[in-house]
């Protein structure tokens, strides 16, 4: 078994963070439509400090029944409390990247300016998937290189690939050479 090992170091070219809108009503419609303002609100302030809409992605939204702690009226030292459903909540989460630390900045400070809560700044890939493949083919080249140092000191002839296995951390690809006596 011939292993290879590809190794790509990259910076990262993107910023993005998750914010979220958050809006509670008696009814899930008015629970909707205020998360919906809140949101188209989100939207134009994004769009205002120049992030294109393609960078801008709902990756959920939810209205579901929010149900609160309610202590009763008792005359117990430590009154038992209870949940009940007290109106709907909607949530609608949203990823926003830039290339520019400095415009996601002002960004994060918009979207808290709304009262939008909003999480850390991730550093990521525009393409990510580029890198991926580059250090996939530097593995296989690794590996199929050491396989031709085997056969030939074994006095065979290296076969053609016949599997490859992606090792356990994502990036690393080992091929495995066909019998060839």
């Amino acid at each position: 078994e011939a292993v290879g090992t590809g190794k790509v170091t990259a910076v990262p070219d993107v910023a993005q963070t998750t914010f979220t809108v958050s809006e509670k009503a008696t009814t899930q419609e008015a629970a909707r439509e205020a998360a919906n303002n809140k949101q188209n609100q989100a939207l134009a302030a994004l769009k205002k400090l120049g992030i294109k809409e393609t960078d801008i992605k709902t990756v959920g939204f939810y209205v579901n029944p929010n149900y609160e702690d309610v202590v009763l009226n008792t005359i117990s030292a430590r009154p038992p409390a209870t949940t009940q459903q007290n109106g709907y909540i909607a949530n609608v989460t949203t990823t926003v990247k830039s290339d520019s630390i400095d415009t996601l900045s002002k960004a994060i400070d918009e979207l808290t300016t709304i009262g939008l809560n909003v999480s850390g700044v991730e550093y990521t890939f525009d393409d990510r998937e580029k890198y991926v493949l580059e250090a996939q083919n530097k593995a296989i080249a690794q590996a199929k290189a050491q396989a031709s140092d085997w056969a030939r000191a074994a006095g065979f002839k290296l076969g053609k690939i016949v599997s490859i296995r992606n090792a356990d951390d994502g990036y690393g690809y080992q091929p495995y050479a066909a019998d060839a006596s």
